[in-house]
């Protein structure tokens, strides 16, 4: 059953979405609009209009903050390069499609929580090795390898940014995960887990979610040294081939369970829509509006 709150937030959206021409102008509308409905008894929602607008402000720059992305990307991808020479992997960036941030922040504030993000620009680096203690091992070496060297670039004049790494906004050291009901999910030897890693980052290769998910995610401030005011986070994910193909815990497929619970709120008539670059009928979508916007990929497999 829809509740009322979230079916005033589906109307606000649709009639911010039909008279807007990009997605930040989405955001920006949106967010006046709740905040317009709402009360300050509504907290965390007027929380989600303040990020929404910081959102589109964000987007507004997006090409300098995939630059920036880029920047990690790139120190990610030769640093792996250099101490894993025999190493086949690959490097993805994106910057997180507006429907599916506003998804995750409002998961986040009607299960109780903030509804910031860390990832609205992420990197992820996959590892295309059979799934074995040792590419576990590796997971962990890359994710401890990175942090350490961007801590050195901070210093650097040439570097840049500040890449300084960020609280995570929860501590996984327990999950749900049944070893019985995922026999292909292979956990870490205690031998070879970092533990100081588990305090620094969200350690879901040691503890897997509920359906077998499994990677290091590691979060970062990125602040521009030549201008202090574009900063982002962005988030560091350290996965395998396997565990990110994995079927019960595809990405995608998390993703269409979670859509299922929030189109039905947010539901729209496609032909009002008036997007730059959203192109429906042609299954084309550059707005940024349902797809990642700047999505790259770098590849060390031969």
């Amino acid at each position: 059953m829809i509740e009322q709150k979230q079916q005033l937030l589906g109307d606000l959206f649709r009639e911010a979405l039909y008279s807007s021409n990009t997605v930040p102008e989405l955001m920006e509308s949106f967010s006046k609009k709740i905040s317009e409905n709402f009360t300050s008894k509504d907290f965390l929602i007027l929380q989600l209009a303040s990020q929404l607008y910081e959102s589109a402000q964000i987007r507004k720059e997006a090409f300098n903050y995939m630059k920036m992305t880029a920047s990690v990307s790139s120190t990610c991808y030769n640093l792996i390069a250099e101490n894993h020479p025999n190493l086949h992997y690959c490097t993805t960036q994106r910057f997180k499609g507006g429907l599916s941030e506003l998804y995750k922040r409002c998961d986040r504030i009607f299960d109780g929580k903030s509804p910031e993000i860390k990832d609205l620009t992420a990197l992820r680096v996959i590892l295309y090795e059979p799934e074995t203690q040792e590419t576990l091992k590796t997971c962990y070496q890359i994710a401890q390898e990175g942090m350490e060297k961007f801590s050195e670039l901070n210093c650097s004049d040439v570097f840049p940014l500040y890449v300084n790494l960020s609280v995570p906004d929860k501590v996984v050291s327990k999950s749900d995960f049944d070893p019985a009901e995922h026999p292909d999910v292979l956990l870490p030897n205690e031998d070879i887990i970092i533990p100081e890693l588990s305090n620094l980052g969200k350690d879901y290769i040691r503890y897997p979610k509920d359906k077998g998910y499994q990677a290091y995610h590691s979060s970062y401030e990125l602040i521009s040294k030549t201008d202090s005011k574009l900063r982002i986070f962005s988030e560091i994910q350290v996965t395998t081939i396997q565990q990110w193909k994995y079927k019960p815990a595809n990405h995608d497929k998390y993703k269409e369970e979670r859509n299922r619970k929030w189109d039905e709120i947010f539901y729209f008539d496609e032909s009002k829509v008036h997007l730059f670059g959203y192109y429906p009928q042609y299954n084309e979508d550059s707005s940024g509006l349902t797809k990642p916007l700047y999505v790259t990929q770098r590849a060390n497999v031969l």
